[in-house]
């Protein structure tokens, strides 16, 4: 069968990767005042920060329309088997939505809602690649990536809670007692929405420490031919407790990832995830 796989940036997977796994990536649309920029293509985390910093508010984003995706599953539907499009949760954005109205106008396409953002993505769009080598036809893709849905374990710790309380997931009164108390929380995908998980305390480094050992403690079923370590704006030697931790835990690929700007402008710097399925 030839499979074409399509996702939103807000997969957080590569160029590089994406042409090696034969998938489209669909930008959305960050807008910065009175500019648009397509995510992953002419737009830098950078820019978030500055703009945030300056600005005091958070940048603005753009689901992708209907009209869009349809544009995108019509190039590949007349020449592949299957198009299977891997959509950022439900729970999070009407992007889904829009993509299943698309996919209505096709017998031959498929969208799964990952119920999952960022590197979560990912995970399912390596996961269908695998499924498609193994011969799996478009609608037996998608049946399996839809139950693996709930295998995906998505998660981070932010360093600041300016980000979540300027995009009304906490109030000033949480944000400013974490910050006198110095306190983290972190946010984990549960069924499509993100959820305040365990409060780590200390200096950003013991947080960094105390999340990854909790993850990795209280979610111990993996699957460990794949992770990602997915963050924005971190310091490196953050990154590499996590990554250790993940090689120590004994997974054979272990992926570092720079969150798109998607991602990052709701979270903001600091902010770093383990992410992988569990059997």
């Amino acid at each position: 069968m030839k499979i074409k796989l399509t996702t939103d940036s807000a997969s957080d997977l590569t160029l590089k990767e994406a042409k090696e796994l034969d998938c489209h990536i669909i930008p959305l649309v960050i807008v910065l005042g009175d500019e648009e920029f397509e995510d992953g293509v002419n737009i830098k985390n950078e820019q978030i920060f500055e703009y945030v910093d300056k600005n005091g508010i958070l940048p603005k984003t753009s689901a992708t329309n209907a009209f869009t995706y349809e544009e995108v599953f019509k190039k590949y539907a007349k020449d592949y088997d299957a198009v299977i499009h891997i959509a950022l949760s439900s729970g999070i954005s009407t992007v889904c939505q829009n993509a299943k109205t698309a996919a209505h106008n096709f017998n031959n396409v498929f969208v799964v809602d990952s119920l999952s953002l960022s590197s979560g993505l990912a995970l399912l769009i390596y996961k269908a690649r695998e499924l498609a080598k193994e011969g799996k036809s478009g609608k037996e893709i998608a049946d399996i990536l839809t139950k693996q849905t709930s295998k995906v374990q998505a998660s981070f710790v932010v360093e600041t809670l300016d980000y979540l309380r300027k995009g009304g997931r906490c109030s000033m009164l949480q944000a400013l007692g974490a910050n006198v108390f110095k306190i983290r929380p972190s946010l984990n995908l549960i069924d499509g929405k993100i959820i305040a998980g365990k409060k780590h305390r200390g200096k950003q480094i013991e947080v960094v420490k105390s999340y990854v050992e909790d993850i990795l403690t209280t979610h111990p079923n993996a699957d460990k031919n794949l992770c990602f370590v997915t963050h924005s704006k971190i310091k490196p030697e953050y990154t590499e407790i996590v990554k250790e931790a993940a090689k120590n835990f004994g997974f054979k690929t272990i992926l570092e990832r720079e969150a798109q700007c998607t991602i990052t402008s709701h979270c903001g710097p600091g902010t770093i995830g383990l992410l992988y399925l569990e059997k």
